[in-house]
């Protein structure tokens, strides 16, 4: 019994922590598309990130290239608002087109 306790106490940690993290990239994604014009934000996603670099997943192609000439915007809004959150400075945003299947 004390077995199933501390397994559903470290499942619950878990869990919180996935949950915390999502919570955090879709905030992120959130703040991305406030520093997009209106036509680029919905094809635009957080994926995730570490140390110095965001991951961007995009709709397609043309949007990459169009997201890709805000990248400054994107950085300079992620460092302003999520700096202390994460524990990173973003350097870099690396863009992925999302696969269309």
């Amino acid at each position: 019994m004390k077995q199933w306790k501390n397994l559903n106490r470290l499942l619950g940690e878990k869990i919180e922590n996935v949950s915390s993290h999502s919570r955090l990239l879709h905030s992120m994604t959130v703040g991305v598309r406030a520093a997009l014009p209106a036509e680029l934000a919905p094809h635009c996603t957080i994926d995730g990130y570490d140390d110095r670099r965001v991951v961007l997943l995009v709709d397609n192609s043309s949007y990459a290239t169009l997201i890709y000439f805000h990248q400054q915007e994107i950085l300079k809004k992620l460092n302003e608002e999520f700096t202390e959150r994460t524990g990173c400075r973003f350097k870099e945003a690396r863009l992925i087109v999302r696969d269309s299947d």
